[in-house]
């Protein structure tokens, strides 16, 4: 029998109200830890401005322009001329305040503009925020107050539903930045709301004339926060740092390496899965780092088997329901959301004359936790395993029956790996009164700066905030001391 993931780690029975774990598994790539990650790759615009310095000419980022009442070809922007444009972006950005750390959302269809704009936060050590509404009514309302969005990049057709009366966070907006162009009455209504408004083309012409240095990040800086519907309620914003997305592709690139099968700068990805999801976001990504090609579709999901003859892809994401060739050089197919069964997923390796693989994965994972090989028959209707840099177990969950060390095994599935490693997640600045009442009471005494230091003010105030967070229903797990500062 194959084996194709590492047991590292016995199950254990549960006790003292501890639930039963299975035994931890790892990628064989991983089994004797984790591989060392690229040294050039610690960020998501070390990705972009490396492929940039090896690939200028390539054809990185296509669109179909809609001339004479209807779509033409696919036409392209090189690296090199998106990497001058995402310059002038960060120019402008910068001249209108912007500062590393600040958020700036992007609301719209996938594009190059979209990309654009993403590749200038990731220059300037700013936070992307993907915005959509199809999370519910209100959504793109509560993400821009919940993330404090200062800056908007968006698409033409959603400047009506940003400056609609029914989305009143959008007045804490200072710019918005259209894609293409702005009507004058959409602009009377920016300015009344208090926003500055932008076109494409006015925006990039502000960069021009108030050129600036990039900023880039640090690994551990906040790359984007991707909100997902979350289980009830309002959606939940997911935080990814640039090490987490440097890491994945990272893995990806080892991952690849078995198969005879390369990828190359040849390659072409049909980008019609939003932006906003990290499956997307992580895909494209990898084709940056490979010096390859996304083409986006043209916006109506009806007629994407047009976009699929004209662009001839290689890779797609998700299977369209098309019932025309795809274009004739489709070499992989990944699909990533509800299970296909086998009988399913037989028919489509051989309708679409192409491999297809599946996965499993979470917004807080960075996409795919496993993942097929796509030459082996026997994963065929499964997920596959466990990826590079993540590990996983299943836990106990008494209340439905589910125990991982049954036979079969059942539970909750648990992921864990090197990608997401403990870091500074808080700043607490303590109220200098409440400290003092605090220590007086406990039987402390030192200045307000030696209190901050104290052990047992630190654990109060963690109980404090776990507190918080079960009132609120907040996920709030495994911290520690050591996962937050008090700043007096």
């Amino acid at each position: 029998m194959k084996i194709f993931a590492a047991q590292v780690e016995e199950g254990k029975e549960g006790k003292d109200g501890k639930p039963s774990v299975g035994p931890v598994y790892r990628n064989l790539l991983a089994s004797n830890g984790f591989p060392s990650v690229d040294s050039d790759l610690n960020t998501a615009w070390d990705i972009f401005s490396m492929s940039v310095q090896k690939y200028p000419g390539n054809r990185m980022l296509g669109w179909r322009p809609f001339v004479d009442g209807k779509f033409g070809p696919y036409v392209w922007k090189t690296y090199k001329e998106v990497y001058e444009e995402v310059l002038q972006i960060v120019s402008a950005l910068r001249a209108s305040g912007a500062e590393p750390g600040c958020r700036v959302g992007i609301y719209g269809a996938n594009c190059p503009q979209w990309v654009e704009a993403m590749e200038a936060c990731n220059a300037l050590s700013l936070i992307c925020v993907p915005l959509y509404d199809t999370l519910g009514p209100g959504a793109v309302n509560f993400i821009l107050d919940h993330a404090e969005i200062d800056f908007v990049f968006v698409q033409d057709k959603k400047v009506k539903e940003l400056l609609s009366p029914d989305c009143r966070s959008a007045q804490r907006l200072r710019v918005m930045v259209c894609f293409t162009s702005l009507t004058a009455e959409q602009k009377e209504m920016a300015v009344q709301t208090g926003i500055k408004p932008y076109s494409w083309d006015e925006f990039l012409h502000l960069g021009k004339v108030n050129e600036m240095e990039i900023l880039p990040p640090q690994p551990f800086n906040i790359c984007t926060i991707m909100y997902t519907s979350g289980t009830s309620g309002d959606p939940k914003g997911v935080v990814l740092t640039h090490e987490t997305i440097a890491t994945f592709v990272s893995g990806v690139d080892l991952f690849l390496d078995q198969f005879e099968d390369k990828m190359t700068v040849d390659d072409v990805y049909l980008s019609f899965l939003p932006l906003a999801h990290i499956l997307d976001r992580v895909i494209e990504e990898y084709f940056f780092r490979r010096g390859a090609s996304v083409g986006y579709y043209h916006g109506d999901l009806n007629a994407l088997r047009d976009d699929l003859m004209e662009l001839k892809p290689t890779l797609l994401a998700g299977v369209p329901r098309v019932k025309a060739r795809l274009g004739g050089r489709l070499r992989l197919v990944i699909s990533g959301g509800a299970p296909l069964s086998t009988e399913v997923e037989e028919f489509l390796r051989v309708t679409c004359c192409a491999f297809l693989v599946q996965g499993y994965g979470l917004t807080e994972t960075c996409g795919p936790t496993t993942v097929c090989f796509p030459d082996e028959m026997c994963m065929v209707g499964t997920a596959g395993p466990v990826s590079v840099y993540s590990e996983l177990r299943l836990e106990e969950v008494p209340e439905m029956g589910y125990s991982p060390l049954d036979d079969p095994p059942c539970g909750e599935i648990w992921v864990y790996g090197d990608s997401l490693k403990s870091m500074l997640v808080a700043v607490v600045v303590p109220c200098e009164e409440d400290t003092k009442k605090w220590a007086y009471s406990n039987g402390h005494a030192g200045s307000f700066l030696e209190l901050c230091s104290l052990v047992q003010l630190q654990n109060y105030i963690l109980s404090e905030l776990k507190n918080a967070a079960e009132r609120n229903k907040v996920i709030f797990a495994n911290w520690d001391t050591g996962c937050f500062s008090l700043v007096p």
